[in-house]
């Protein structure tokens, strides 16, 4: 990827025409880093677009001595890891209907009968049968 500064220049400019080449001459190196992140090809081609508006929109905010493909990456990166934790915390967070699953789903503990008919007298006679020691 070689960008040069005069297709910056027009691109700040809000010339269409310097953005789709400028779209055109990073598109591969940005999608490789979005498909580190996306293995699904939609999703990634999604959060390039994303990383392609916002460095578009903030061309005017580089500085000039951090180099073009630098700071291009560094946008691409933190835009898909700010998209992959808006899915992953969409997915973590159980929704009412999971919830209301789960309780249905849930079994009804049964007791062992010998345990509901027995009293207490029943239990200290028991005890009384254990050996010495444990008692």
């Amino acid at each position: 990827m070689n960008v040069s500064e005069d297709l910056i220049k027009r691109c700040k400019k809000e010339d269409r025409r310097a953005q789709f080449e400028l779209y055109k001459e990073c598109y591969g190196s940005m999608m490789s880093i979005c498909l580190r992140y996306h293995s699904n090809n939609d999703d990634a081609k999604n959060v390039l677009n994303q990383a392609f508006f916002k460095v578009c929109t903030n061309l005017d905010q580089r500085k000039q001595e951090v180099p073009f493909e630098q700071w291009l990456k560094r946008i691409t990166i933190n835009t898909c890891i700010d998209e992959y934790r808006k899915t992953r915390s969409k997915l973590d967070r159980p929704t009412n209907e999971d919830f209301n699953e789960r309780i249905w789903d849930m079994k009804v503990n049964e007791y062992n009968t010998g345990e509901q008919e027995m009293n207490a007298e029943s239990l200290r006679e028991l005890i009384r049968c254990l050996p010495p020691i444990s008692q």
